[in-house]
C-alpha cells in the first residue's frame, strides 16, 4: 500500500536521472555552468526530501507537515528541471546553422534599420 504522505522515492530518483541526462547534453557549451548549478540544486533538494521523509515520522502531524514542505521542494525541483530543459534547447539551437548565424543576422538587420 502506498503512503499518500510521502513522495515516491522512485519518482525522485527518475528526476535525478533526468537532470543528469540533461546536464550531460549541455557538455562543453556556454550553458554548462548554469546547468551544473541547477543539477546540483535538484540533487540537493531530492536528498533533503528523502532524508526528511525518513526522519519526520514521529507523529501523523509531523508526517503531513513534512509532506507539505517536501511538495514545495518538488515544485522548485520541477522548475529547475524545466530550466535545464530550456538550456538544452538553447544549446542545441546555438550549435545549429540558425544559432550560429542568427546573432549576426539580428545585428545586421538592426544596423541596416538604423541607416534608413
Amino acid at each position: 500500500m502506498r503512503d499518500i504522505w510521502q513522495i515516491a522515492e522512485e519518482d525522485l530518483n527518475l528526476i535525478k536521472i533526468q537532470a543528469e541526462n540533461l546536464y550531460q547534453q549541455l557538455g562543453k557549451t556556454q550553458f554548462s555552468a548554469q546547468g551544473v548549478l541547477l543539477k546540483n540544486d535538484i540533487e540537493t533538494r531530492i536528498e533533503k526530501i528523502l532524508r526528511t521523509q525518513q526522519e519526520n515520522i514521529a507523529s501523523p502531524a509531523d508526517k503531513i507537515m513534512t509532506y507539505r514542505d517536501n511538495k514545495e521542494s518538488v515544485n522548485a525541483v520541477q522548475k529547475n528541471l524545466d530550466e535545464l530543459k530550456n538550456l538544452v534547447t538553447q544549446a542545441a539551437a546555438s550549435r545549429g546553422f540558425l544559432g550560429a548565424f542568427g546573432g549576426i543576422q539580428t545585428v545586421a538587420i538592426w544596423a541596416f534599420s538604423r541607416m534608413e
